[in-house]
């Protein structure tokens, strides 16, 4: 076990003689003559005790100890008198000095055991006070930034149900990126393609894009520096500013970021299963499409045969009778009779073909109408 260092500050070799000897077996001691000097010597090597004699030649204990206290480094140091004066004025000099304690000369070795003892054990409980409190406020600053951090990702998740389509998508992940202080360029995999995007708005570079696709058969999560790679099945980060420096804020963010990947990863398969129905929606509707196209083909074309073939049935009759007309001996009455039975037939026929006229560009139109909503489908 390390001993703890003490400095002792005494312009009498004898006085600092007879110290070292008393506490060498505990303590590690260094001497120091020259009042002048010694500052130098705390500076340089900070120990957990002064001992300081009074009475000094140039510069004597209360002033030394004065500008020990008004030192940024060294002003902590727990700092014992030793004098040969022991009125209370000149132990209150001592403590305005800044003095933690007053050992008069001569001295009893054990009391000076005891009262060096006493302040090194609490100097010692000081600075595990000081450390406790130091980690205690790491841990809630930590604490803090962790609920911070968790913050980010419920919202996030939360916000993922008001996304609609993959634009909506990655502004809400790169808003929580941004929060999270990453700069990030991400590899989105949707059934319509893909999107590779910055969200610092920048253009992304060619040797990002190859590292986002080399990605794609990587592990889950690769590191060099402060680059980072997040794979999923459809999406992939990377993350060009880890924090590295801070070992448990990276640490975090990993466990974060792996979160973040697999509620993103369902939010694109809601919307590539979106796409995918309605895609399936569309190449139905344009199945129907051709299908209703079809059977309107076959009507217009159907009505256009009985035009044809009615009117041909017609004109048959009519030559039919005009040839029977000769060789039947009818009066000139009934002839005129029977073309009149012709003529009314071909009148309804012709008004017939009217109608089939009006039926065919009806059907003609809702073709039209079909073909034209396909196309802006």
């Amino acid at each position: 076990m390390t001993k703890a260092r003490i400095v002792c500050i005494d312009d009498n070799p004898a006085n600092l003689l007879l110290v070292e000897k008393s506490l060498r077996d505990q303590y590690e001691i260094l001497s120091v003559t020259d009042a002048e000097a010694a500052l130098a010597t705390l500076v340089e090597v900070p120990p957990a005790l002064v001992l300081l004699d009074v009475n000094m030649p140039r510069l004597n204990g209360y002033e030394l100890c004065r500008r020990i206290r008004d030192h940024d480094t060294i002003g902590d140091i727990p700092i014992v008198f030793v004098s040969c004066m022991k009125d209370l004025d000149d132990r209150l000099a001592g403590y305005a000095a800044g003095g933690d304690g007053y050992i008069t000369k001569p001295f009893d070795l054990r009391e000076m055991r005891s009262i060096v003892q006493a302040h090194i054990q609490r100097r010692q409980q000081l600075d595990e006070t000081r450390r406790s409190m130091e980690n205690l406020r790491t841990m809630s600053w930590s604490m803090m930034r962790n609920n911070s951090e968790m913050g980010e990702l419920l919202r996030f998740s939360q916000g993922l149900a008001k996304v609609k389509d993959e634009a909506a998508f990655v502004d809400h992940l790169f808003t929580t990126l941004n929060n999270l202080g990453l700069s990030t360029t991400l590899l989105v995999k949707l059934l319509t393609g893909e999107i590779v995007a910055r969200n610092d708005g920048k253009p992304f570079t060619l040797i990002e894009k190859e590292l986002l696709d080399l990605a794609s058969n990587g592990p889950r999560i690769t590191a060099n520096g402060n680059k980072y790679l997040f794979r999923g099945d459809s999406l992939i980060l990377l993350i060009r500013n880890m924090p590295i420096e801070d070992e448990a804020l990276t640490g975090r963010l990993k466990d974060h970021l792996c979160i973040l990947l697999d509620s993103a990863e369902a939010s694109i398969a809601i919307i590539n299963g979106e796409k995918q129905r309605a895609q399936l929606l569309n190449d139905r509707a344009d199945q129907t499409a051709d299908r209703i196209h079809q059977e309107f083909d076959t009507l217009i074309h159907t009505a256009g045969r009985l035009h044809t073939q009615s009117s041909a049935s017609i004109e048959g009759l009519a030559n039919a009778l005009e040839h029977a007309f000769m060789v039947m001996d009818l009066t000139e009455e009934q002839e005129q009779q029977i073309q009149g039975f012709i003529e009314r037939a071909r009148t309804e026929v012709e008004h017939q073909h009217a109608l089939t006229a009006l039926f065919q560009q009806s059907m003609q139109r809702i073709v039209g109408m079909v073909t034209d909503l396909k196309q802006h489908t």
